[in-house]
C-alpha cells in the first residue's frame, strides 16, 4: 500500500546509501503519512475541482503525460522481470511477487490519471 511513498524515497535511499530498514524508516514514515493525507484529500475533494478554470487543456496534457510516464515505468518493470526469467529460468514467481505491488500501483494510478485527463478535456466552462 505504501509503494508510491517508497518509490518517492528511492532516490534519497540510494543517494545516502540507506541499505537497512531501520535507517530508511525516519524518511519513509513522513513521506508515507504525506502520501496518505494527499490521497485522502484527493478522494474527499475530488480529483478535479468542480469550478471551471482557464487552463483545462494544460491540465489534461499534464495528466496524460504523467499517465504515459507511469505506463513506461510499468513496461520497464515487466520487461526486466521477463528478461530475468528468460536469463535464469528460476524463481520467476518470487521475482514477480517482488515487483507486483509497484506494477499494480503504477497501473492503477495510470488509469486514474487517464480518466482525469479525459474528464479535464471534456468539461466546458459553466454558464453564468
Amino acid at each position: 500500500m505504501n509503494t508510491p511513498a517508497y518509490i518517492l524515497c528511492l532516490p534519497v535511499f540510494s543517494q545516502f546509501d540507506l541499505q537497512a530498514a531501520p535507517a530508511r524508516c525516519p524518511l519513509l514514515l513522513p513521506v508515507a503519512v504525506f502520501w496518505w493525507w494527499w490521497l485522502g484529500r484527493r478522494i474527499d475533494l475530488g480529483l478535479l475541482p468542480s469550478r471551471p478554470f482557464r487552463h483545462r487543456w494544460w491540465a489534461s496534457v499534464g495528466f496524460a503525460l504523467q499517465a504515459l510516464g507511469l505506463n513506461f515505468v510499468t513496461v520497464v518493470m515487466l520487461r526486466d522481470d521477463a528478461h530475468f526469467w528468460s536469463e535464469y529460468r528460476i524463481g520467476f514467481g518470487l521475482h514477480l511477487l517482488r515487483t507486483a505491488g509497484p506494477t499494480l500501483w503504477c497501473l492503477l494510478i495510470t488509469v486514474i490519471l487517464t480518466l482525469c485527463a479525459m474528464c479535464a478535456a471534456r468539461l466546458r466552462k459553466a454558464r453564468v
